[in-house]
């Protein structure tokens, strides 16, 4: 039984719903069609969208329960109910540190979508939401694309557009996804280090004084992201900014912006080797990111050392 209204996209609208047999008491979310939007087009795209749930099993990405069509012949699946916020808005006033533990379990769930080949192409605090327990699911799969010519041609026809319209979210988007250009695992990079700089400063590495999606998108193309510890407070939405920020000069800093390089060849060559380089700033080892000069190195190696004794007394 649909029992309230909780989204609504440019295809469906989200409702949270109750179990109503009587055998126990469960929620979820149904996603359905919009009336009047079962175009051939739309229909492929929400067929997509359920198909590529089905592939997908991670314990932070919401899954797929059921599936089918009302008596009208609108389509709907029935996900995961997940009571949660944004993730920009669920970190906010967190330590650094719980901060990029929780990005990367953002990380992990589209490394895995990856692994699936699978692109989200949507990435966007709205589609990542963060649990009362502090845990990740990622959400909307609406616009991903299959990455395997074998079945690009059934789940998404080999286009990359909608109605005629480039699907992507402005302020999240890969330079690739504004220019229209392929669409790889590259441009799900790019918009996670949108979201990572984000969690970390408050606030969006290009497109800042933006009023319209038409103004973000040129943003992305011409801005240079600043480097997140010059941001100045009056540029960050986090109240603690000036110590903040002296936490993410050096490795953070080259970490983001390796992430966020508008030539996609430059950024990371995978989500993994991303994850690998937040792993390695929290547990206090060289990151890849930065070049790795004797110094560095020695630094690192006795930070690191330090860490593990400590860990080890608390132990």
């Amino acid at each position: 039984v649909l029992v309230r209204r909780i989204g609504a996209g440019g295809m469906g609208e989200v409702f949270e719903a109750e179990r109503a047999d009587g055998q126990y008491e469960g929620r979820a979310a149904v996603k359905l069609l919009k009336r009047g939007m079962d175009s051939a087009a739309v229909l492929q795209r929400f067929a997509l969208e359920r198909q590529a749930l089905a592939r997908l099993n991670h314990p932070h990405i919401a899954h797929l329960l059921d599936a089918g069509a009302t008596a009208d012949g609108l389509p709907y699946f029935v996900l995961e109910y997940v009571d949660g916020q944004p993730i920009d808005r669920a970190v906010s006033g967190w330590p650094l540190a719980e901060r990029l533990r929780c990005f990367l379990q953002l990380a992990d769930a589209v490394a895995h979508a990856h692994r699936n080949l699978l692109v989200h192409r949507d990435l966007k605090p709205g589609n990542v939401l963060v649990d009362r327990q502090g845990q990740v699911k990622l959400l909307d799969f609406g616009i991903a694309k299959a990455l395997d010519p074998m079945e690009t041609s059934l789940l998404d026809g080999g286009a990359t557009t909608l109605a005629g319209q480039r699907p992507f979210t402005p302020n999240y988007a890969s330079p690739e996804q504004v220019r229209g250009e392929p669409v790889t695992t590259a441009s799900d990079l790019y918009s996670l280090g949108v979201l990572l700089y984000q969690l970390l400063t408050g606030t969006r590495p290009t497109g800042r004084h933006a009023t319209t999606p038409a103004e973000a998108a040129r943003s992305v193309l011409e801005e240079e992201p600043t480097r997140p510890s010059r941001l100045s407070a009056a540029d960050s939405q986090d109240p603690d900014w000036l110590s903040t920020r002296k936490q993410l000069e050096g490795d953070l800093d080259n970490i983001l912006l390796k992430t966020l390089e508008k030539d996609p060849a430059r950024r990371y060559a995978t989500v993994d080797a991303l994850r690998a380089d937040v792993q390695a700033y929290l547990d206090g080892y060289p990151v890849s990111a930065r070049a790795a000069s004797r110094a560095y190195l020695f630094a690192k190696d006795r930070k690191s050392t330090r860490l593990n004794s400590s860990h080890s007394q608390q132990s």
